[in-house]
């Protein structure tokens, strides 16, 4: 909600136009999302972060909000002015700060964190991004996409999953459009092990967390090598051991399931917690 912070991120819009376009989409539409970038420099006094929160949900009123702490892409001009000492970048605990902080503005709020970065009304979580984060089948469409689709394959009763990516150069993705019929550059079979991997990490990310019984099924329907065996077999000793810890639950009261989730209080250990059960 600061000119100067847009400017910054290299956007071509200000704050007026952002909110003249907001109130544009809710004359069309009930359901409008909003992103939003913290925990950059223009932070560094944690009020300014919240204070700016609350009046974005103020004045734009939206049920859905994505928060997404900052990050600095190699080859990207704010990389750059980095590493050329043109600001200084929030430490660990400033970043830890920040997102506790952001739980406590969007609560009162109530707008409910669902996912690592994703905060609704209940009601209108995202459908699209939920798709993601239940490793749902997916379709990659322009360039650069990515997608994951399960093609059933003769002489097998399980549906393998694939990975999509297409060509980043619009020009490769064009040509390959007209000369294959599709801007993919590579199509990769999923072992059992990558697919585990993946579906493990996504669903941790739900506040919810991922179903036991779809764990469950996911290792009795796989015939993996000796060597990944032994990694699915000492699996559900790691996810016991963080549970006596109190890092990770096995039982959504609401719901009245069992599933595996993070802690509230170790949510921002998540990346940890999926490479430990992993690997």
């Amino acid at each position: 909600m600061r000119d100067e912070i847009l400017k910054f991120m290299g956007r071509i819009h200000s704050v007026g136009s952002a909110i003249d376009a907001v109130a544009c989409a809710k004359g069309i539409f009930d359901n409008v999302s909003i992103d939003m970038i913290y925990a950059h420099h223009f932070h560094k006094a944690p009020s300014c972060w919240t204070d700016e929160l609350s009046k974005a949900i103020e004045t734009l009123r939206v049920p859905h909000m994505s928060l997404y702490q900052i990050s600095y892409p190699k080859g990207t001009k704010i990389f750059r002015q980095l590493q050329e000492g043109k600001f200084m970048p929030l430490d660990e605990n400033e970043v830890a700060d920040l997102y506790r902080s952001t739980d406590i503005v969007t609560e009162r709020f109530g707008l409910q964190r669902y996912e690592v970065s994703n905060y609704s009304m209940p009601g209108y979580e995202s459908e699209h991004n939920k798709s993601y984060w239940e490793y749902r089948d997916y379709i990659g469409i322009g360039p650069g996409a990515h997608g994951r689709i399960s093609i059933s394959e003769p002489n097998n009763k399980f549906r393998r999953k694939f990975a999509f990516q297409a060509h980043l150069n619009v020009e490769k993705w064009k040509r390959s459009i007209r000369s294959i019929g599709h801007g993919y550059e590579t199509i990769t079979p999923l072992s059992e092990e990558q697919l585990f991997c993946e579906m493990l990490m996504m669903g941790l990310r739900m506040r919810e967390g991922i179903s036991t019984k779809k764990i469950d099924e996911f290792l009795k329907q796989t015939t993996p090598r000796e060597s990944s065996s032994e990694k699915f077999s000492e699996f559900w000793s790691k996810v016991e051991a963080l549970h006596r810890r109190g890092i990770i639950s096995m039982y959504d009261h609401r719901e009245h399931k069992q599933n595996l989730r993070v802690s509230p209080n170790s949510s921002l250990l998540i990346d940890e917690i999926a490479s430990f059960l992993i690997f």
